[in-house]
């Protein structure tokens, strides 16, 4: 095959090609170091180094770089455009995490199950509680998974429950809260609803945490049982750019830095407790909920040994949940077992709340 004529370099460029040049020469490396340690994050403890864990948060919007690298050499006709196409050719895998390519298909056959996972961010105001009710009432999952769930408006006076309605119109039965029915805490509960019934419900101890958690139950739909498990993982609680009182800009990165780098050992921490319950379930699992974690990270791909992710098998484009001040981020999860199909898989792209609900159904037959 006959090579691509290549531009021999010259100094009769133009000064500002010169200069852009420099550049993106630059960049390509850059973009192609980041990528090659990010594809670590998978394999190693957050507790051995973090430094993979901090490069996989950009993995998206690297990938994104590495393709404009692609264009630009092409177009100034240098064979430079070899070493990013090498880059995004030995991330395919990590990318078959983070890009999904399905359109919609005829619903599999069998019995069905509709489920939605939502982190509800305490309903921040009385507009988006009911918002977030009529929604859901929209979507009318069969089973709900919730993060930072409060029953009580504690913002009011005169607190109204927000779980009775919820129950009531939609025809739920059965419920389980992190803080069991003690509703008047006012910390955010990590619980699951279902239209049917919940037995032998447990919490996964994240002794780290008062906040997160993990809760599980198994679910009974005819002959039928299936082990639901709702978690909310280590949460990262960054200042969202304001700086807090007594520091100055530098101080406050340094703090958040930290704050990222002690949330990413938590969570491996907090996946290898829930695993553990995944692996004693004598039933089916579904697991899902706010990882705050990639799919590129270690927590995540924990999770993937043993589970399918409703995205990769239904999803179509980035599958991005996280509504806050970081771009392209898909945290929040519904992970299957493998015995079921998925179908109708969203993410409901409404900003109720900093995370987008994520719905999907599961068959079996």
């Amino acid at each position: 095959m006959a090579k691509a004529p290549e531009v021999p370099e010259n100094n009769s460029r133009p000064f500002f090609l010169l200069v852009l040049d420099r550049l993106c020469f630059v960049a390509t490396w850059l973009l192609i170091g980041l990528t090659i340690i990010a594809l670590f994050a998978p394999r190693i403890h957050p507790g051995v180094t973090t430094i993979p864990a901090f490069c996989n948060l950009i993995f998206p919007a690297t990938m994104i770089g590495l393709v404009s690298c692609i264009v630009y050499w092409m177009l100034r006709r240098r064979l430079r455009f070899i070493y990013p196409l090498v880059a995004i050719l030995i991330s395919t895998n990590e990318l078959n995490k983070t890009v999904a390519l399905h359109f919609r298909d005829k619903n599999p056959e069998g019995k069905e199950l509709a489920l939605m996972t939502y982190n509800v961010k305490k309903f921040y105001s009385d507009e988006k509680e009911s918002a977030i009710l009529k929604l859901i009432a929209t979507k009318n999952p069969d089973v709900l998974f919730f993060q930072e769930f409060v029953a009580y408006n504690v913002k009011k006076e005169n607190r109204t429950n927000i779980l009775s309605p919820l129950l009531d119109s939609l025809g739920y039965t059965d419920f389980y809260f992190m803080n069991g029915d003690d509703f008047s805490l006012k910390v955010g509960g990590t619980g699951i609803v279902s239209r049917y019934p919940l037995i032998n419900p447990g919490v996964v101890p994240f002794p780290e945490n008062s906040t997160n958690s993990c809760v599980y139950a198994d679910m009974v739909k005819d002959n039928d049982t299936i082990r639901v498990m709702s978690v909310h993982l280590q949460s990262i609680n960054l200042t969202d750019g304001k700086k807090e009182a007594g520091m100055d800009e530098q101080e406050q990165i340094n703090k958040n830095r930290r704050r990222l780098a002690t949330a990413f050992v938590q969570r491996a921490r907090q996946a290898d407790r829930v695993l553990e319950i995944i692996r004693q379930s004598p039933y089916p699992v579904v697991l899902a909920g706010d990882f705050n974690d990639t799919p590129l990270s270690y927590t995540y791909n924990k999770f993937r040994s043993h589970l399918q992710d409703a995205f990769i098998k239904d999803g179509l484009g980035l599958g991005i949940t996280y509504a806050g001040r970081i771009p392209l981020l898909r945290i929040d999860y519904i992970l299957p077992d493998t015995v079921f199909a998925v179908s109708d898989f969203e993410v409901i792209r409404k900003n109720l709340s900093d995370h987008y609900p994520v719905f999907c159904k599961i068959h079996w037959k």
